[in-house]
């Protein structure tokens, strides 16, 4: 959280391409509102952070500067691919 915002990572956007091994939409970065009395609402995606695919867990610095979050290899078409089971293996980067 940094100056009552609240990021987090989620596979709520239904409107996603599903993720083959578990068929749930890949996760994105969000921000929302995070309300004196505890409640977090105005939850939007972070869609300068986001790709098409898998995007978090997510950080912020103390002092709201920068932003770390994990993102799918397959951002920068770098995956190995399994033939044999018609896979492409990727990985997850530190961005």
């Amino acid at each position: 959280m940094y100056d009552n915002q609240f990021y987090f990572t989620s596979a709520r956007n239904g409107s996603r391409k599903e993720y083959g091994w578990n068929k749930e939409p890949f996760l994105d970065i969000y921000k929302a509102d995070y309300n004196i009395d505890g409640t977090i609402t105005n939850a939007n995606t972070v869609s300068e952070l986001n790709s098409k695919y898998h995007d978090g867990p997510v950080t912020i610095s103390n002092d709201g500067t920068t932003v770390y979050f994990a993102g799918d290899s397959f951002r920068e078409s770098s995956f190995e691919k399994d033939k044999k089971n018609k896979l492409k293996l990727g990985r997850n980067n530190l961005l």
